[in-house]
This record gives structure tokens, sequence and C-alpha cells, in this order.
């Protein structure tokens, strides 16, 4: 998980709704090393959601643009691709479409 979504927060949680609970909170790297040395039993794993800091400032057209660019070569088709870019950045798909299409 830590390689895929990078080292977020997370907790590791077992014998839920039972009288002797566990929760055990930290990162993905530190509760690795816990896992790897105490952890006996089922688990189940909570990972923190995408904070929208690790997202990048696309304040200008050209950054708008080369951001349906990269996802138009990562294959989706371009409108999909506004669309998309518009909804992770909370910007109005029409100004997204503008700067792509270089509509001033």
């Amino acid at each position: 998980m830590q390689e895929v979504l990078g080292d977020r927060q997370a907790v590791l949680a077992r014998e839920l709704t039972k009288k002797f609970e566990e929760f055990i909170r930290g990162s993905l790297s530190e509760l690795t090393t816990y896992a790897n040395e105490d952890a006996r039993g089922e688990y189940v794993v909570l990972v923190a959601g995408k904070t929208p800091d690790a997202l990048p400032d696309l304040s200008s057209d050209d950054d708008l643009k080369q951001a349906v660019a990269d996802a138009v070569a990562a294959g989706n088709k371009p409108n999909d691709a506004i669309k998309m870019i518009a909804k992770q950045h909370n910007i109005k798909k029409q100004t997204v479409y503008n700067a792509y299409h270089e509509i001033n």
C-alpha cells in the first residue's frame, strides 16, 4: 500500500465490537513495522484518503491544458479528461474546456 499510496496515515483495527477491541494508529511505514513484529489475528486496515494538497496547482491556462493533455495521453477521451480535471480540482468544466481548446 505504501508504494502505491505513499506514506499516508492509517489505522489497524482488530476485535471490533468486542470487549478487547484495539486500534493502532500511525503512518503506513510505522504500521508495517508493527505488523511485521507483533501482529496476530485478523485486522481491518483503514487508510486516509488523498489530501487536496497533493494535487498540483493549476492556476494558469497552460497548466490546465497540460493536465488535460496528460490525461488524454493516459488513454482518456478529451471530454472525459476535461470533466475529470474539473472535478478533481473543483474548477468549472467550461474553464478547463476553454483552456484546453485555447478559447479566451
